[in-house]
């Protein structure tokens, strides 16, 4: 379930994420996540998943090891709700490609809307 690994930098500053998103930090598996997602072995989740994201979430992720990127789930606010990887938005049901090779310090954003209107169960 969710995603596994992480991608290249992008322009995407944590100023985009709710400030409530920032305060929280976990490491494990091969990632630094500050924000509201989870890490379960070696994969990063949307806080809930596979049930439905909060409202107003959001997390910054670093890759602390090498890799590469397989998304085994992904359903997000069509408009509104993205993962940002390598500068790409992907939202809906099309997630990030499989395969992207990741790097220690590479980083990449799961944004959140702030309509607080749909969630769906994320990736």
């Amino acid at each position: 379930y969710g995603m596994y690994g992480a991608v290249t930098s992008t322009t995407v500053s944590n100023a985009m994420m709710p400030a409530a998103s920032i305060a929280r930090r976990l490491q494990g598996g091969g990632w630094s996540v500050q924000g509201n997602c989870s890490i379960a072995g070696r994969c990063v989740t949307s806080a809930n998943y596979p049930s439905q994201y909060g409202n107003f979430q959001g997390c910054t992720m670093t890759a602390l090891e090498a890799g590469t990127l397989r998304v085994e789930a992904f359903d997000t606010e069509q408009c509104c709700d993205f993962v940002v990887v390598g500068g790409l938005r992907y939202s809906g049901q099309q997630g990030p490609p499989q395969g992207v090779e990741i790097w220690p310090g590479d980083v990449f954003y799961w944004l959140r809307d702030r309509d607080g209107s749909v969630t769906r169960s994320g990736w």
